[in-house]
């Protein structure tokens, strides 16, 4: 039976790596939001390049040169670049459209994003928050958002997620409880306060 649940956790934990969700969210949004298949790829094109593909060169480049220990940023002390760069791509990505006119909804998810980002930066610095448990919280709650709460049942994931993350012994259950806080709040607060 444990050895069951371990390769469940595991392989939930592999589905739910953050650039991997990120990107699938992001790749949806652009799609759903486009006005043609050409200016899709366009979007996702910018967005995926400096939010999801940078970060990833970057995290590879670092584990060949020795300077972080493994792709998957184990150890806390190795999250802070990737995730530095990931921000700044994010910030890129928001300016970028504003100025192309793409529209709010994804704006406003940039936003978040950048904030949750960098809070979890912030955090990284001292512990070893769950970014698979703000990941998955992060996107859940703005499908939630922008749909009204039609696909609620999406929330379901997190807990989910956050069980695997603590069952693999990658996670205490206080820094998935901080993850999910901190992608909860800062996402729901900021769509809030653009009406949504």
């Amino acid at each position: 039976m444990n050895n069951t649940l371990n390769k469940i956790a595991r392989i939930i934990s592999q589905l739910s790596q953050p650039p991997l969700i990120i990107g699938l969210f992001i790749t949806y949004l652009v799609f759903h939001y486009a006005p043609d298949t050409a200016t899709g790829f366009l979007w996702l094109l910018i967005a995926g390049g400096l939010i999801g593909a940078v970060p990833t060169i970057f995290t590879f480049i670092a584990v060949k040169q020795g300077w972080i220990q493994d792709v998957l940023l184990s150890r806390r002390e190795d999250r802070t670049g990737p995730m530095l760069i990931a921000a700044f791509g994010a910030i890129v990505t928001l300016i970028t459209f504003y100025k192309m006119g793409v529209p709010a909804d994804i704006l406003v998810f940039l936003m978040a994003l950048i904030l949750v980002l960098t809070v979890i930066i912030f955090i990284t610095l001292f512990w070893k928050i769950s970014v698979h448990a703000a990941t998955i919280t992060v996107v859940t709650i703005t499908i939630n958002m922008l749909t009204g709460g039609e696909f609620w049942y999406l929330l379901l994931l997190i807990p989910i997620v956050a069980w695997s993350r603590v069952y693999r012994k990658k996670h205490s259950i206080a820094q998935v409880i901080a993850g999910v806080l901190t992608g909860g709040v800062i996402v729901y607060s900021i769509f809030e306060l653009f009406g949504f």
